[in-house]
Formats: structure tokens, C-alpha cells, sequence
């Protein structure tokens, strides 16, 4: 476990707070290299176990784990899971090396919000970490397929939440983040500020039982709302 914080120096600017998390240190030491070399990126800690990923994780306030799904101690599916359960507004980004479908759909269930593969290349890295800080999800061209079936599997009972439960406006919100809109973006869309798409997003959340944007997208399936 490294904790980065101590004696850095990196100047005082705003930087997104990035955590690596992979059994083998060359890859971690790859992996942050190209994150380093963008100045919005600061990796504030490194880690090969998923205990330790955790502790750091709380402790630097992370906006963005990167992590690989097989850890010595703890799988990536139980770290993701325990930590978006302390911390909803984090991002996960998959790195597995061989990527298996029943991993998929644990992943996401768990609360990953973007897959890239190991053999992808430092521009696909920097851009899905760019994606998930901007509100939305990134998948791998190589992923995209899997990801839908594992999506339509893990989908919502049909009884348990329905658009029923949602305002018109809700609805609206929905549909844009769903595809991948960002909250400012969504706020030029329907006209109304940022803020006000932020409480919407928070009130769907909430009443579709939902953690983040992955699971409004598996309830929007589950309602057939894609398919309008």
C-alpha cells in the first residue's frame, strides 16, 4: 500500500484524486505513469490489496478507483461493492486482464461504472477516466456487447420499482442519463439548472432503489424505456 500524499509535488490546483488497484506493481507503475502525464489527474495512492484499496480510498476522499477484478484478498467485486457502499459518488473503472461474462455482471452489480481491458492503450485509459469524471460510463468497444446481456440479465423485477413511481420530469432526467448525458448537459437539454438536474437525479436514485448511474440504466431496461 502507498499513500501519496505525504511530501508531494504536485502544486496547489484543483486534480482529480485517482487510486490504483492491481496485484502486480509493474502494472500499477504503468498505469500511473500515463495518468501522470495529464495535470488533471493526481494518483494519491496505489494498492495490491483490496483492504488496502479501501483505507486509502476513505482516507484521500477518491474520486475514481482503477481496479483489476482479481485480488489476492479481496476480489474486485467485493472491494467495488464495499466501497460505493461508504462512498455513492465514487467511479470505478475495470481493468481486467481476461475478462469473463459472469465477472461482468458481478461488476456491475457491484457498482463498476466503466471496463477497459489490460491491452488497451494509454489514450482508451486517460478517456474513460475522463468519461466517469464527467458523470458518464465508459465501455470498451471490445466490452459493449457483454456488457448489454449482462445489463438485461441483472435487470430490475418488474414489480418492484416502475416509471410509475417517477414524475414526468424524472422521466425526462432518465432518459438523458441513460445515455450518457451529463448533468450539465442535461440542464441545456430540458432548460433547467444543473442544480435542479442534480436533485432530480438524486430523488430517481432514491426511489428506483439505485446507487448510481449503472443501476438506473439496468431499471431503465427493465422498464423498456430504451426501446422508445
Amino acid at each position: 500500500m502507498v499513500d501519496m500524499s505525504q511530501g508531494s509535488h504536485y502544486p496547489e490546483i484543483s486534480r482529480a484524486k485517482i487510486l490504483i488497484v492491481d496485484q502486480y506493481q509493474m502494472v500499477i507503475d504503468g498505469l500511473q505513469s500515463v495518468l501522470e502525464s495529464q495535470e488533471r489527474f493526481s494518483v494519491v495512492g496505489t494498492a495490491t490489496l483490496g483492504a488496502d484499496a479501501l483505507k486509502i480510498a476513505r482516507k484521500k476522499e477518491v474520486d475514481v478507483m482503477i481496479t483489476e477484478i482479481d485480488l489476492p484478498d479481496m476480489d474486485g467485486m467485493e472491494t467495488t461493492s464495499e466501497l460505493v457502499g461508504f462512498m455513492p459518488a465514487i467511479k470505478v473503472l475495470a481493468i481486467p486482464a481476461v475478462l469473463r461474462e459472469n465477472d461482468l455482471g458481478r461488476m456491475i452489480a457491484a457498482g463498476v461504472s466503466g471496463f477497459i481491458m489490460k491491452t488497451s492503450t494509454g489514450a482508451e485509459l486517460v478517456a474513460a477516466v475522463d468519461a466517469l469524471l464527467s458523470g458518464k460510463n465508459y465501455f470498451s468497444p471490445d466490452v459493449k456487447d457483454m456488457v448489454m446481456e449482462s445489463l438485461v440479465r441483472l435487470n430490475v423485477p418488474r414489480d418492484q420499482f416502475s416509471l410509475q413511481d417517477l414524475t414526468k420530469r424524472e422521466i425526462e432526467v432518465l432518459k438523458l442519463v441513460v445515455k450518457e448525458y451529463t448533468n450539465l448537459e442535461i440542464a441545456e437539454q430540458l432548460f433547467i439548472s444543473a442544480r435542479t438536474v442534480d436533485a432530480h437525479r438524486r430523488n430517481i436514485l432514491h426511489k428506483v432503489g439505485a446507487k448510481n448511474a449503472v443501476g438506473l440504466t439496468k431499471f431503465a431496461i427493465s422498464q423498456g424505456l430504451l426501446e422508445e
